[in-house]
């Protein structure tokens, strides 16, 4: 299991120790963790796993190559990709909130092995995909965060395509609604 907590530098940077006990109590089944990603302690762990086990590697962003965006062709030939695909079957996303990015962990793989949607990232496009094609009436809108340009523009769509009656701002959006005197 790859995963990713924080950014190095940032507060909510760790390891994903802690993740992999409260996936085994979670689970009820044996869930190990190395603080290796791609090194010769992870790929020696993959390499011993039995059936039923689950296997947490370090977190991703601890390699500086996570972050920087490229194709899933160019991510594919990164040592991560690399070292990894090999040990794998099959890759599995489940990380919505970051499937947009171009990320090594997130489109590398795609490249190289069968790639499937999980669960929840399959729920979350169920959920999406209801919001904007048959959204219960009245249908509000809440938008906030950093990428105030970009809820700027989705709130322009749902409102001109009456997909949302109305549209709540807060945060940084609503500063940039209010500067620029936004009226839909």
């Amino acid at each position: 299991m790859l995963a990713h907590q924080g950014r190095k530098g940032d507060q909510d940077y760790t390891t994903l120790e802690e993740h992999a006990k409260v996936l085994h109590n979670i689970l009820k089944c044996p869930v190990k963790y190395v603080d290796d990603i791609f090194g010769d302690k992870a790929k020696a762990a993959i390499k011993s796993l039995q059936g039923g086990e689950i296997l947490v590697l370090g977190n991703v962003r601890g390699w500086d190559g996570e972050t920087k965006s490229g194709t899933p062709d160019q991510q594919s030939k990164t040592a991560l990709v690399q070292n990894l695909a090999p040990l794998a079957d099959l890759f599995v996303s489940d990380a919505f909130s970051a499937a947009h990015r171009g990320h090594v962990s997130m489109v590398g793989f795609t490249a190289v092995l069968p790639s499937a949607a999980g669960r929840i990232m399959e729920r979350e496009l169920q959920s999406l995909s209801k919001a904007l094609e048959k959204p219960e009436k009245p249908c509000v809108y809440v938008m906030g965060g950093a990428k105030a340009d970009d809820s700027l523009e989705i709130s322009k769509y749902v409102l001109s395509n009456g997909i949302a009656d109305f549209v709540l701002v807060g945060g940084v959006t609503s500063q940039l609604f209010w500067l620029q005197k936004v009226s839909i």
